[in-house]
């Protein structure tokens, strides 16, 4: 678990990581088999910062209702994979982890599909980024969240693509 304060703040919380009340923060949730949806996650993490929004990434696993349920806003994903349809383990996990979630009662919610382009895969990956992307996005609106922000994340510009997602999503933010 990390927790992340904005540039500049003093930190959020010193409490254990169960006991941890996300409060106005941003709950960054992801699944990841090598590690890539880790990267983009930290990438929305700085993203935030830059919008002076702390944030708490945590694994699907490690995330506890308590922290859902106090974050301001849910920012959560995986990665596609360009040559299986929308089933592949991270993406299987992450969507059923959204079925087992109590109603979100109308909180943002960001999704992100991380992604690699080869030359030969570029029809199927793309496929599968918006595959992926509206089939977590409806699953999230099922438990009544508000998904106001959803990208595909290339992973050779996280950076960039991460921003754009957190842009889209700190407008739609309640004020604290």
């Amino acid at each position: 678990m990390e927790i992340r304060a904005p540039r500049f703040a003093p930190a959020i919380d010193s409490r254990g990581p169960e006991e941890y009340d996300v409060g106005m923060a941003v709950l960054v949730v992801y699944e990841s088999k090598r590690d890539r949806s880790r990267e983009v996650a930290d990438a929305i993490a700085d993203a935030a910062a830059d919008h002076n929004l702390s944030t708490l990434i945590r694994t699907i696993d490690e995330t506890t209702p308590k922290q859902i349920a106090s974050a301001a806003a849910v920012v959560a994903g995986c990665t596609a994979a360009a040559d299986v349809p929308f089933g592949h383990k991270p993406t299987r996990s992450i969507a059923q982890w959204i079925n087992g979630l109590d109603s979100l009662e109308g909180k943002p919610v960001g999704v992100f599909c991380a992604y690699k382009f080869f030359p030969h895969t570029f029809a199927d990956t793309t496929v599968r980024v918006s595959e992926t992307l509206d089939k977590l996005s409806a699953r999230f609106e099922l438990k009544s969240g508000k998904v106001t922000a959803a990208r595909g994340i290339n992973l050779k510009s996280i950076d960039t693509d991460a921003a754009k997602l957190v842009d889209e999503l700190a407008g739609n933010l309640p004020e604290s």
